[in-house]
């Protein structure tokens, strides 16, 4: 999990919309916040965070499986190895979710190839147990995660920006000037 800002601007109605509800999709290009914001979203939560992040090349449904594993402490029980049954995989994911109420946070979605995650994504969301949340990432709309309705939460690039009172806010708890306010929101 990438490590909390020290300086971050507090937005909890964000922190709400992503952690709130069964499926939160966070969209947006590179480089504008959607780590960051799931990062700092999760980390004042109290549920515990299982963070998986994508790879070029990490296509199999059994890997996201292993790194959800692993990010619990847990061994990934073969996980990784399974290959066939999709099913099998997602029961591996509810169990882990089932243990404590948990977010699985799945980054950078959009760099898998291929629908055999989003097909495992889709039936871990069917099966969702009571209190955990999943919350994805990518830089491009999910095809068949969003034909599957599973998606409860939408959050895009625009939702990411900062408003202007929290900006101000953050800004005057750091003593900086209302001017370098109106310099960082026109950038």
């Amino acid at each position: 999990r990438p490590p909390r800002q020290p300086r971050a601007i507090e937005r909890p109605h964000l922190a709400a919309r992503m952690t709130g509800s069964g499926v939160s999709l966070v969209i947006a290009p590179s480089g504008w916040g959607k780590t960051t914001a799931i990062a700092e979203s999760t980390s004042g939560d109290g549920r515990r965070a299982l963070w998986t992040r994508l790879a070029p090349g990490w296509d199999r449904a059994g890997d996201l499986v292993a790194m959800a594993h692993t990010s619990a402490g847990r061994s990934t029980g073969g996980a990784d190895e399974i290959v066939d049954d999709p099913l099998l995989l997602a029961d591996a994911l509810i169990e882990l979710l089932d243990e404590t109420p948990s977010i699985l946070v799945v980054d950078d979605l959009d760099t898998c190839e291929g629908n055999e995650i989003e097909r495992l994504l889709t039936e871990v969301a069917m099966m969702m147990p009571e209190g955990s949340t999943l919350l994805l990432a990518s830089q491009r709309r999910p095809a068949e995660l969003i034909g599957a309705g599973i998606v409860d939460e939408f959050i895009d690039r625009d939702d990411l920006r900062f408003d202007r009172d929290a900006v101000v806010a953050t800004l005057a708890a750091h003593d900086r000037s209302e001017e370098h306010t109106s310099e960082l929101q026109s950038q």
